[in-house]
């Protein structure tokens, strides 16, 4: 990630007084602010190096953080390389997804409902959303991926949900602005559908179901 990333996301970050990591402009330079903030961050999520140094397992523990909230200190650990090899996606399709991984798609019941992964996720999907992470130059949270049927249920989610079969996302891009993200999403031609979350700046899309 950029310095800007890093300082956009720490800025959505807030501490458990509800005040955000990085409070100074987001001017992409790398200076006293942003070092503390990235301390305080790394102090906070546990199992870090205290360094202020934005490397990649503390990269992985932000975007995190932002996609299921501060984790307790037990749970604190992000999975290894091996640790994600062991889960069945070696040598698929997410070799080569470049900025996302199935923890980020998730079911997010937190195990509820489910045990996370209710149905496969479809590459084309997750190759629509690293084409959008390249084009846009900045991080894109997933809000809402997999969904369980009792978690879609309580979502409001309608009952033929996209969301269950892996053929759906919801997401908030950073850096770009919510008309943008929109237009370009709805310009790709395997993306069947677009549009605003109402009352937020999410986005939903989807693509052609698969065999239903």
């Amino acid at each position: 990630m950029t310095v800007k990333d890093i300082q956009c996301l720490l800025t959505f970050l807030k501490r458990s007084d509800g005040t955000s990591y990085y409070t100074g402009d987001v001017d992409g330079i790398y200076g006293r602010l942003s070092r503390k903030a990235i301390q305080d961050f790394q102090n906070d999520f546990g199992g870090l190096s205290v360094t202020g140094e934005a490397d990649e397992k503390t990269d992985k523990a932000m975007r995190h953080a932002v996609a299921y909230g501060m984790p307790e200190r037990e749970q604190a650990e992000i999975p290894s390389v091996s640790e994600k090899e062991t889960v069945g996606t070696a040598g698929t399709y997410w070799d080569e997804i470049e900025f996302f991984d199935p923890e980020e798609m998730k079911c997010k019941c937190g195990g509820k409902y489910c045990a996370g992964f209710p149905h496969e996720i479809q590459p084309l999907l997750m190759q629509i959303l690293d084409r959008a992470r390249r084009w846009s130059g900045h991080p894109i949270v997933i809000v809402s991926g997999l969904r369980c049927e009792t978690w879609n249920s309580i979502q409001g989610g309608v009952a033929n949900s996209q969301h269950k079969y892996g053929e759906a996302v919801d997401v908030y891009f950073y850096g770009v602005t919510t008309n943008a993200a929109l237009a370009w999403l709805q310009s790709q031609p395997d993306v069947r559908y677009a549009y605003q979350i109402p009352g937020s700046n999410n986005i939903h899309f989807d693509i052609q179901p698969v065999g239903r």
